[in-house]
Order: structure tokens, then sequence, then C-alpha cells
């Protein structure tokens, strides 16, 4: 099992205690027209497309919550991950947005600018013939400080996107905050809602 599983109690528990405190949860494409973020509002993401997602998607529908779902191509129907089946099914969810999240989850940082846009493009080209939409997000693999670097971001455009997620290992020191430096929270650490 993975370090950065969270139950569905658990993600419930996270929706009520902002719910509680008058958060709106918006979408990463709702974000874009809302540049920079205004204070009070969140987006719920998950990474790797782990077919686990499946007993999210209840406590979700019920809190009409939307949602983002950043999948490494190179594992869709791998044992364990999202099929393309499933995808084409989630992509129809109005709640959800499907992302990219690299081709085979490299540290990105290590990355040359042609290996960098190789991940980034697969990726993006791999989910889009899947789901004959536009693939418009991306979130950097593992979130940790030196997974990726902000000289990176720079390339999520070039590439296509309209968004990136970014570290979730860097505390939110300002308000304003732009669609290829998305911060995040690791969820899955036992004192989330204390650390919010």
């Amino acid at each position: 099992e993975s370090n950065y599983a969270i139950s569905a109690e658990e993600i419930e528990k996270i929706i009520i205690w902002h719910n509680n405190r008058k958060y709106e949860f918006i979408s990463v494409d709702d974000m874009l027209d809302k540049s920079p973020l205004p204070s009070r509002q969140c987006i719920i993401t998950f990474d790797d497309g782990k077919n686990n997602i499946e007993f999210a998607l209840p406590i979700l529908h019920k809190y009409k919550i939307p949602f983002c779902i950043y999948i490494i191509t190179s594992k869709i129907g791998e044992e364990g991950y999202l099929t393309e089946k499933q995808l084409r099914s989630l992509s129809k969810d109005p709640l959800c947005t499907i992302g990219s999240h690299t081709h085979t989850h490299p540290y990105t940082r290590y990355l040359n600018k042609v290996q960098l846009l190789e991940e980034m493009t697969t990726s993006k080209e791999c989910l889009e013939k899947i789901l004959e939409k536009e693939v418009s997000h991306f979130a950097f693999p593992y979130g940790t400080v030196i997974s990726s670097s902000y000289f990176d971001s720079r390339y999520v455009q070039q590439a296509g996107y309209k968004s990136a997620a970014f570290t979730t290992q860097i505390p939110l020191s300002s308000k304003k905050i732009y669609p290829f430096h998305i911060p995040r929270f690791d969820a899955s650490r036992k004192n989330i809602l204390e650390v919010l």
C-alpha cells in the first residue's frame, strides 16, 4: 500500500472541515478564470491514476466536489491502475478533470529540456487519444522540493498545458496562487487538518 494512500473516510473529514469554514471547492478549469486564486477556494486532486479512486467517488459525488486525477500514462491498464475504459468513463463525469502526471513519473529536475518536454507531450498526447478531448492540466511527480524545479514549469506551457500543480512541501507564503505554480498539501499526512 502506498505511503500516500488516504481512505474515503479521511477524504470526507477533509471536505467537512473545509465546508465548516466556508471554503469553496472549485475545478482546475474554474481556477483558470480566477488567477490568482482567491483565498478560501481549493481544489481536490489525486496523483498517479490508481484505480482506488473508485472508493472516493461516492464521497465526492455526495458533496458535489470537483476533482482532478493526474495520470501516469505508462501505467494505464497495469495492475492497480485505471484502464482506458475507466478513464473514458471518468472523463464523462462532470465533476472529474483528467490531467497528466508525465509518461513515466521521473524526477523532472534531473531531465534535460528534450527529455522533460517528451515526458509532458507524450503523456498529453496519450490521454487525448484515449479521451478524445483536450488535456490541459499537469502535475509534477513526487511533490518534493528536490523532485522538480521552478525552472521546469516554464516548459509546461510550451508543452501545451494551461496549469501545473507543484510541490507539496513549500508552505503557502502568499495568497496569490498562479496556474503554473499551484502549491499543494499532502492530504495523507496524519495531522493534515492541524496543518491546514
